[in-house]
């Protein structure tokens, strides 16, 4: 294999994994603001094959009081609103 060829196969690559995760990032944010529920969530990341988060990525998520401050800033919503959310989604995975 030439190295271009080798070169445009990993660019390929890098784009899909950046449009998954774009992806992913969209479908959290929709269910954070509450356009879908955690149902459809979870739903559409199955349909994907992939999960939009693990058991222990939320679990440390509720630990860490500076993330829940900062997705609820990014994601305009209160602190506690998300900690709900997160723990909704938990309660279904």
């Amino acid at each position: 294999m030439k190295k271009s060829e080798l070169r445009q196969i990993i660019k390929e690559e890098v784009q899909r994994i950046q449009l998954q995760e774009n992806w992913k990032a969209d479908l959290l944010n929709s269910y954070l603001t509450g356009e879908i529920s955690a149902d459809e969530l979870i739903k559409k990341a199955d349909e994907a094959g992939t999960e939009v988060a693990s058991k222990s990525e939320l679990n440390q998520f509720l630990k860490n009081k500076f993330m829940q401050d900062m997705m609820a800033d990014t994601h305009d919503i209160s602190a506690s609103q998300l900690v709900k959310k997160v723990k909704e989604l938990l309660k279904k995975l």
